[in-house]
């Protein structure tokens, strides 16, 4: 690393380099200040510790969870979900990082603006991971069921061998909105849907049980859906931190409530 690279690194956490040119040109340097970025840095890394929580009820309620779904691998499996979520959100992190925790127009590389080569990898390294965890959550609860492998199996492959393009065709100031490969785009919808069905599947009945409507079982997957949709769709079009950090926040709660429901199975 050159020394004039390494000198625009802030040595602390909590120091933040300069605002993007961009936002100053929007109007939204108010909204990049350091204090700021880094509630948004935090918000961030809280985000494993939610994780942590879902692996944590599942390995504490093991003997509960083998008794329901019938088997101890479906358990690991279900234990693998959180994990490998977490490798996933580790890519976009460092894409962060490099761009000094500042949502930005794609097309802004600056001194401190993004990587195209980066922020494409990320996406598809989070992408995958998203998709590798739900299919997992999927096949911990359902089994090796035909039906269900009819859809895992394909949607696996993408993400093991899918190509690397064509990409989402979304564009904003000619740049990709999401550069994330459109046959992993579809694999995350199917594992995203097995993945809702897996969530009533296995807390529909203790939410029932306890008078509570059952479609409560899909409350991570609102979080979690509420949160990206709001990253892509306002973050990182109207490029003001503080929907970020918003959306940060909402993914977090998506994984706190997942841990509820485990807890409220597993008892």
């Amino acid at each position: 690393m050159g020394r004039s690279t390494a000198a625009r690194i802030p040595t602390w956490p909590w120091q933040k380099g300069p605002v993007k040119r961009s936002l100053v040109e929007r109007g939204l340097a108010g909204t990049a200040r350091p204090w700021i970025l880094t509630l948004v840095q935090a918000a961030h890394w809280l985000g494993f510790l939610g994780l942590a929580l879902v692996a944590w009820q599942i390995f504490a309620g093991s003997d509960a969870l083998a008794l329901l779904l019938g088997s101890r691998w479906q358990v690991f499996a279900l234990l693998l979900s959180p994990a490998v979520t977490a490798l996933g959100a580790l890519a976009p992190m460092l894409m962060h990082a490099r761009e000094g925790w500042q949502v930005a127009p794609a097309a802004d590389e600056d001194a401190v603006g993004n990587d195209a080569q980066l922020r494409l990898h990320a996406y598809r390294f989070l992408f995958s991971g998203l998709t590798a965890a739900q299919l997992l959550f999927a096949v911990g609860v359902f089994g090796a069921r035909g039906p269900v492998l009819a859809l895992l199996l394909p949607a696996a492959l993408v993400v093991l061998l899918g190509p690397a393009r064509p990409l989402l065709p979304w564009r904003q100031a000619g740049a990709l909105l999401l550069p994330l490969p459109l046959p992993l785009g579809l694999a995350f919808v199917v594992s995203g849907l097995l993945w809702a069905a897996a969530l009533l599947a296995l807390c529909g009945p203790a939410l029932a049980a306890g008078g509570l409507p059952p479609l409560l079982a899909l409350a991570p997957l609102l979080g979690a859906g509420m949160g990206g949709g709001l990253e892509g769709g306002l973050a990182e079009t109207r490029f003001n931190q503080w929907w970020h950090l918003l959306a940060v926040l909402l993914i977090n709660a998506g994984a706190l409530l997942e841990a509820l429901l485990l807890r409220l199975v597993t008892g």
